[in-house]
């Protein structure tokens, strides 16, 4: 069965795996051309999420429907795009050579943003709350420092924090587990690979990027001028 021959009105879940963050977003088909589906975007706080390969990196697109005549239908590695139909704006679900595009994304160095955000640690199983520091943070990890020496080799750990982007609030959660420490500096470094994050992580990553790359452009313009 092709993409294409869904009808409009259809259910489906849309699944975006990038890293160790996973987002599944319920949708319906509105419209059925060009080779492929249209659903509406996830948008949060006014901005559309693009969850195409040009903004998350080596990012994965599945398709579910769940009941298609009474059966289960799945495709893997879409091609997804954001488009303008009038004031509306969709994604357009393809399939196409996007798995082979995918993998070759997945090579690429992971993008890192720098926070320095404070944070909550908590090992999993314990009691106790520790106070941190996240450095920085990927689709595939972060890395933070915390205010004293952790054993949580083999273990999950909680990091919690808050931040706000763009005049919209975030709270956090994200479960890691550690992969290498630093203790070079005055405070351990821990750098962890995700195992799990909150609904809202892919959303706050690619709001967090797109003001970053604006301040920094903003500060570059700024440099500029006064050098001029």
């Amino acid at each position: 069965m092709l993409l294409q021959d869904l009808v409009e009105g259809e259910e489906l879940v849309l699944q975006a795996k990038w890293g160790g963050l996973e987002y599944d977003l319920n949708s319906k088909v509105e419209m059925v051309e060009g080779g492929g589906v249209y659903i509406k975007t996830y948008e949060y706080g006014g901005h559309v999420v693009d969850f195409g390969a040009t903004s998350f990196k080596g990012i994965v697109i599945n398709v579910y429907v769940n009941n298609h005549n009474g059966r289960r239908y799945f495709w893997p590695d879409v091609s997804l795009k954001v488009v303008k139909k009038g004031k509306n704006s969709y994604y357009h679900l393809t399939t196409s050579a996007y798995k082979v595009f995918a993998k070759e994304s997945e090579r690429r160095v992971k993008d890192r943003l720098l926070l320095e955000q404070k944070c909550t640690v908590n090992v999993h199983g314990e009691d106790d709350y520790y106070h941190g520091i996240v450095r920085d943070i990927s689709q595939v990890g972060l890395a933070f420092y915390c205010d004293r020496e952790l054993d949580i080799d083999g273990k999950l750990v909680r990091i919690e924090f808050e931040d706000s982007v763009g005049g919209h609030d975030f709270k956090l959660e994200f479960k890691v587990r550690k992969v290498r420490t630093d203790d070079s500096g005055q405070s351990t470094l821990y750098g962890c690979r995700i195992a799990e994050a909150s609904r809202d992580a892919m959303a706050y990553l690619y709001l967090k990027s797109l003001y970053m790359q604006k301040e920094a452009k903003e500060q570059e313009e700024c440099r500029q001028n006064t050098t001029q």
